[in-house]
């Protein structure tokens, strides 16, 4: 607002007034008029609005006086201007030092609210923190007590151990590494040498099992006597504890295979364990496998019934992106079940 003019007057409640024309451009029409009264050149009344008739202009007022009070009136009028201006500076200046502590005022308000703004988001994102580290104990909990069943499960059936083969010569990689890969987050790839043919390693790429580590519930299965006396195999024996650490999951049969489920839940494959047993073969602590038996089918022997138990002695464990040896606590010559590396687990 702006001070454009001011006019006094008189009025018979209050007195000599001075009425201020005040500019505001964010008025319709671009002025307002406000009224300002000044009891007794006290100048301490307050601003006040009044409608025209209730103030008589100065010069009018003179007029309408009888000559013997028109003197008097006129000094105090006088005194009035005389006074006005500081009064007017005052004004101005507590105009100015009221809008000053709006404007403060506002700027705490804005303040405190970006502050309590980001306090609520703090405290949402610990929430949100709190209830993600809930929710991780609470599949990790899941986790376990699902290992610890399928510990107990292979153990009661008379599966002590998991077991990997692979060539020998990625022994030195894996040993330097101190983990196994699947094969598609694998850093070495260049340095391993695949035991698996291209089929198998297009149809993982499919059924999209290429990031998976996989293991046997015995040191047996039907790939492994594909390649056994074509190659220097190595068993590497895994305690079942890993089970309680790592993303694993089971399948009845071959896990290459498109047409075997998938379970995180060892029981629900109904696995015929002695079934598996059979092809376990002999070995120890100190001597590990180096016979192993197979089964191809006869004339005239059930068809369904040999389905089944293919599946189930190439049963497969499968490990999410990679395993540490620190579960490995054996490495055997798969020929002469001579211990290559031995470790306690």
């Amino acid at each position: 607002m702006k001070l454009k003019n001011d006019w006094w007057g008189h009025s018979r409640q209050y007195g000599w007034s001075v009425m201020i024309d005040i500019v505001d451009e964010h008025r319709h029409g671009g002025q307002a008029v406000f009224y300002s009264f000044l009891k007794d050149c006290n100048f301490n009344f307050p601003f006040r609005d009044l409608e025209d008739n209730d103030i008589t202009f100065a010069s009018r007022y003179f007029k309408k006086l009888p000559e013997i009070e028109r003197g008097l009136a006129r000094a105090k009028y006088e005194e009035c201007k005389e006074s006005w201006p500081e009064v007017q500076a005052k004004r101005i200046a507590d105009e100015k030092k009221q809008l000053e502590i709006e404007i403060e005022r506002l700027e705490l308000l804005r303040v405190q609210q970006e502050l309590e703004a980001r306090q609520a988001v703090v405290e949402r994102q610990a929430l949100h923190e709190q209830a993600q580290d809930r929710e991780r104990i609470r599949v990790q909990n899941i986790k376990i007590e699902r290992a610890s069943l399928a510990i107990q499960h292979l153990t009661q059936n008379g599966i002590e151990h998991l077991w990997h083969f692979t060539s020998r010569s990625n022994l030195e990689e894996i040993l330097r590494s101190q983990c196994l890969y699947g094969k598609s987050v694998n850093p070495n790839l260049d340095r391993v040498r695949f035991l698996s043919d291209e089929l198998s390693r297009d149809l993982d790429k499919f059924t999209r099992r290429d990031n998976l580590v996989r293991l046997s519930f015995i040191p047996n299965s039907w790939f492994f006597h594909r390649v056994r006396n074509t190659q220097d195999i190595i068993w590497l024996r895994f305690s079942l504890e890993l089970l309680k650490t790592e993303a694993v999951h089971f399948v009845k049969g071959n896990g290459a295979s498109t047409n075997v489920p998938v379970t995180d839940d060892i029981s629900s494959l109904s696995m015929d364990w002695s079934t598996m047993r059979r092809f376990k073969g002999p070995y120890t602590d100190e001597i590990g496998p180096r016979t192993y038996r197979s089964h191809y089918k006869d004339e005239g022997e059930d068809a369904a019934a040999f389905r089944e138990e293919g599946a189930t002695w190439n049963s497969e464990v499968m490990v999410e992106n990679s395993l540490r040896l620190t579960y490995c606590d054996r490495v055997y010559d798969a020929r002469t079940g001579a211990i290559i590396l031995q470790s306690s687990v």
